[in-house]
């Protein structure tokens, strides 16, 4: 079985934090997510809402009961 992780990230200045948005098992349901944290994020850059919002969102696919190893971001200074 897949899985897909929906991964967001949001940098506030100096550094960053990485959000997991959704976790499903149909890549097209991961997608509508997707769309909509990225929708979500175009509306707080537009001042529609208040909120820090990721500057990006993508669909991470990993195989389900395996070991894995995703980098999922981050910052080192």
């Amino acid at each position: 079985m897949k899985l897909y992780a929906v991964i967001g990230t949001i940098t506030p200045g100096c550094g960053v934090y990485i959000h997991l948005y959704g976790l499903h098992t149909d890549r097209k349901a991961a997608e509508r997510r997707r769309a909509e944290v990225e929708a979500a994020a175009r509306r707080a850059n537009e001042g529609e809402i208040e909120d820090v919002a990721p500057r990006l969102a993508k669909v991470v696919e990993a195989d389900g009961d395996a070991a894995v190893d995703i980098f999922l971001g981050g910052y080192v200074e």
